[in-house]
């Protein structure tokens, strides 16, 4: 009995401080009613089973670096707020279209109809260079817009990084402070870490599908690029045989007379037009027997180099693109020629190269 009495004395002194809690003017007069209320509230509040958990989802970024050094088409440094643009200097600044200005009033006055095929080429010329503006502009505000947003998705990934980083903290004081703990409080608490929990992951995937997506973006723009380049390309190597044979029909010695200038054209027309000197790769089934034929390619290189070398230096001051154009070409080749004979001719007729052979060490 008298423990019926104390528990009842117990529950009482509970409850009251209960209804305290909820209904501060308690003094005013107990209500049953409100009593009860509170009392079946407070019941009601258990441990929560369910915890918040931790974000660890990585938040995706652009890689600016990773992204630019793939436009292998690039020579020129990007402009800021571009990967490779702007393109349009690609063309305004082309040093071979600049240089073949000086052939069409040279070769107006010729009476020949070879010149005025050439004219119809240099209108050919200025059709392409429209063209390629045109896109260029098209590339240029591509290239922008989607750096534009690559920037704004790496503020967006900073944001949330710093979101992350005050859920984390804020999940690590509710388990300090309501571990086992039986509140209100703690129950809105855990209800509204679930929430920020359930949203912030739901952006952070959305923002890396859109980083993603962006990617996927850049890749085609880089595609496109690259047709340009290869356009770009071929309307440049049209002018270099443009130049080539305005060239020789406006008789442009440069700075050399006629007499000085004609054996070394002469002497390009007999060691670079229509010889081949590019060496083809390795055969694998008898390396040895296209080292005769590389060394002697190798000679033709070299040369074609100083043929070119000397017409552009003596009479156009290095100036003259196609032969400059040239020049590099030979160089690739000799290079290229070269290499092949270090690898697989070092024991094969002719002198002996003493260099690497597939790691063994000369």
């Amino acid at each position: 009995m008298k423990r019926v009495i104390l528990t009842a004395a117990i529950l009482t002194v509970f409850s009251s401080g209960i209804y305290a809690q909820k209904y501060p003017k308690f003094d005013q007069g107990v209500n049953l009613s409100d009593f009860l209320k509170a009392a079946a509230e407070t019941s009601s509040l258990q441990v929560p089973s369910l915890l918040p958990e931790p974000i660890t989802i990585t938040v995706k970024t652009c890689n600016f670096n990773d992204m630019r050094l793939s436009g292998k088409w690039s020579p020129l440094p990007p402009n800021p707020g571009y990967f490779l643009g702007r393109f349009g200097r690609y063309v305004d600044g082309n040093t071979a279209y600049k240089y073949a200005e000086k052939y069409p009033p040279l070769l107006q006055p010729i009476q020949d109809p070879a010149a005025q095929l050439l004219l119809k080429d240099w209108d050919k010329i200025n059709i392409g260079k429209g063209l390629l503006l045109g896109r260029a502009s098209t590339l240029d505000n591509t290239d922008s817009g989607i750096y534009k947003r690559g920037i704004a998705l790496n503020q967006e990934a900073a944001a949330l990084n710093e979101e992350i980083d005050r859920y984390n903290a804020d999940l690590a004081k509710y388990k300090k402070e309501c571990t086992n703990v039986v509140s209100e409080k703690c129950t809105n608490w855990n209800n509204d870490l679930h929430k920020w929990h359930d949203g912030l992951v739901d952006r952070i995937n959305k923002h890396n599908q859109a980083v993603a997506n962006l990617k996927v973006e850049y890749n085609t723009f880089m595609a496109s690029a690259s047709t340009w380049f290869d356009d770009l390309t071929a309307w440049e190597q049209f002018i270099l045989t443009f130049i080539e044979k305005a060239e020789a029909l406006a008789h442009d010695t440069g700075n050399c007379t006629y007499d000085e200038w004609e054996p070394l054209q002469k002497a390009v027309d007999t060691y670079c037009h229509g010889v081949e000197f590019h060496c083809g790769q390795w055969n694998p089934t008898n390396p040895i027997l296209d080292c005769p034929t590389w060394r002697l390619f190798l000679a033709k290189g070299l040369a074609c180099y100083d043929a070119r070398h000397n017409i552009n230096t003596k009479c156009y001051n290095g100036g003259n693109p196609t032969h400059t154009e040239a020049e590099n070409n030979a160089i690739k080749a000799i290079a290229n020629c070269q290499k092949l004979i270090n690898q697989f001719c070092w024991n094969s007729c002719g002198p002996i190269i003493p260099v690497r052979r597939y790691g063994l060490g000369f």
